[in-house]
């Protein structure tokens, strides 16, 4: 995106580049990734699991496994964001959390 933002010759391309690269560069991008890692890692185990031939005890389980898995991470969400936090500190992004911008809508009536 950094390439994109500086080679490009078309504003729009370069603008897009620039916004997706401050998007990424933020704290919720990176907690976000963290929170769908944490999710799709055993989910992505299971399913590969069930795409072959199982008996259903074996599946039955496995999906059991995954749903005490979430509920975990359900109540582990402060490691999660920690672990975020961390994240953004090795790769020098800040770690303040900024609240998206109200959109007004303007009332014709």
């Amino acid at each position: 995106l950094i390439n994109i933002s500086l080679i490009s010759k078309k504003s729009d391309e370069r603008s897009e580049a620039q916004s997706l690269q401050k998007k990424m560069e933020s704290f919720q991008f990176v907690l976000m990734l963290s929170v769908w890692e944490n999710i799709l890692r055993p989910l992505h185990g299971v399913s590969k699991m069930l795409q072959r031939d199982m008996n259903l005890q074996n599946a039955r389980d496995r999906l059991k496994d995954v749903y005490y898995l979430i509920n975990e991470l359900r109540n582990n969400y402060e490691d999660i964001v920690n672990n975020a936090k961390s994240l953004c500190l090795r790769w020098r992004l800040p770690v303040t959390y900024t609240e998206p911008r109200q959109i007004y809508a303007k009332k014709t009536f």
